[in-house]
């Protein structure tokens, strides 16, 4: 008798349980999502990522044009012009900064003549420098000053009515401007000793401007 009045109250609590979940409808079930990590920028520069004063490393490229006069021992004196484009690597801190030393290479074309003689040439040169801000910005006036080395791979001169072929002819240059954030104007000099297979060897003292356009023109 007992245990047949435990069976129905159990019978009788069990159908009142389901009774109330039924009323109440299912239990949502909650999944929680993954954290996303934030998409980068594409519009950003990946050299812009260095904040504070951090130290790295940029890289850029451009044309130079040069124009000045080409002195001479024994011919008479004339003008040069040479036409180069350059790559090169410079130390920057913070947003793009640019502070330190640099270094670089150049190819060119280049020519030169006088009232009666002439030459052309194809130099190739390397470069090392230095770069310092004059003001506290970002970006501003710089002092720019840089030396170099390289030879002319191939040169041809016409002297005195006397053709002569050089290889290799060697080259040193120095400048000295300013940087304005992109363009340089620089203060050209240089000495070349161009010596041929056929005809008489000869140094050539060079002095002039070079106007230089590089990728923090148009990359900022």
């Amino acid at each position: 008798m007992r245990r047949s009045l435990a069976n129905a109250m159990a019978f009788v609590v069990l159908a009142t349980s389901q009774s109330a979940l039924a009323d109440k409808g299912p239990v949502p079930l909650i999944i929680a999502e993954p954290e996303r990590s934030p998409e980068p920028n594409q519009d950003e520069h990946p050299q812009r990522e260095p904040p504070g004063d951090a130290s790295y490393v940029e890289d850029g490229a451009g044309p130079r044009l040069s124009f000045g006069r080409a002195f001479h021992q024994d011919i008479p004196d004339g003008w040069y012009g040479r036409f180069e484009t350059e790559y090169f690597e410079q130390h920057a801190q913070g947003y793009r900064r640019r502070r330190g030393s640099l270094w670089g290479m150049r190819l060119g074309l280049e020519g030169w003549g006088s009232s009666e003689d002439w030459g052309a040439g194809l130099p190739v040169s390397a470069y090392g420098g230095y770069r310092q801000p004059l003001f506290r910005t970002d970006r501003g006036l710089d002092l720019f000053g840089a030396v170099g080395v390289g030879v002319d791979v191939f040169s041809f001169d016409r002297v005195e009515d006397e053709s002569g072929v050089g290889l290799c002819t060697p080259r040193a240059e120095a400048v000295l401007g300013f940087d304005f954030g992109g363009v340089r104007l620089l203060a050209d000099g240089g000495v070349q000793y161009r010596w041929h297979f056929s005809q008489g060897d000869f140094l050539q003292l060079r002095a002039g401007i070079a106007l230089s356009l590089h990728a923090e023109l148009w990359d900022g």
